[in-house]
This record gives C-alpha cells, structure tokens and sequence, in this order.
C-alpha cells in the first residue's frame, strides 16, 4: 500500500503537462510519464524492451532511442539522439538500407525486415535484423 505521499507524486508524475523522465544512476530511463512518452513519440511499455527500438524523423535523424541500445550497441541512449541513423552502418550495407528506408518513405505501415551491421561504441560490428515502420502520418508518432 503506498504512503499517502507517495500516492500524491504518483498521481503529479502520471498527470503532469511538462516531460518527465526519470533516469536511474547510469543514465537508462526507468519510466516516463505520458506527457514525455508523447513528446519522444513512444509507448510507456517499449522503455522495458529487449529490443534496440528507435524513432527516426524522415531525413534518418534520431529523436528517440531505446535503452537497449547501451546493451547492444554500447551507446547510451542520448548520445543517439540527433545523428543520423546511417552513420553507424557498415559502409557495405549503406546503399540497401538506404534503398529500404527510401521504400519505406513512400508508404505508411510495417515495411519488409533487413539484416544489417551496426557499428558498437567498441569499434566491432553487429549484426541486426531491422524492422521499420513508417509511422510520419501518425499524429501520436511523428517518426518512423
């Protein structure tokens, strides 16, 4: 049962209007409230994923990427926000994943899945499968 102040911040974070985002000691987001989970045009639940999940504006710029990004690719999630998506692919993917996303432009919805080496904070390569959707007509989304 929670302390009658800890109901009160409880109900400030969920129905507050400015961006909340709370970040535990290594700088991973813990939670958002839905005014900052607007904002970064994500879901609550995708912070808590084990997936790499990344929002890109229709130039490729990140506006938001997935803590499990550190996990992965050893990037903080912050340092993301906005490069270029394709500054971290392999030079020998870079024209198909430019192709893709260029398909994936030209139509809303879930576009076809890639594989894809993605440069880690080390220097070494991994190889990712990639998912896309073309989100840019959704409202609550803004992004792809």
């Amino acid at each position: 049962m929670l302390l009658p102040n800890e109901q009160r911040l409880r109900a400030l974070f969920a129905n507050a209007l400015d961006a909340i985002l709370i970040v535990n000691d290594d700088r991973e987001y813990v939670d958002a409230n839905p005014a900052a989970c607007e904002l970064l045009g994500v879901s609550r639940n995708i912070q808590h994923s084990s997936d790499i999940i990344t929002v890109v504006d229709a130039d490729g710029t990140v506006r938001y990427e997935s803590p499990t990004v550190e996990r992965v690719l050893g990037y903080r999630p912050e340092e993301q926000v906005g490069k270029h998506a394709f500054d971290f692919v392999h030079p020998e993917d870079l024209e198909q994943i430019r192709k893709t996303f260029i398909e994936a432009l030209a139509k809303p919805g879930p576009t076809q899945r890639a594989e894809v080496r993605c440069r880690h904070a080390d220097g070494s390569w991994r190889y990712l499968e990639a998912h896309g959707n073309n989100l840019l007509e959704d409202p609550a989304t803004r992004g792809s």
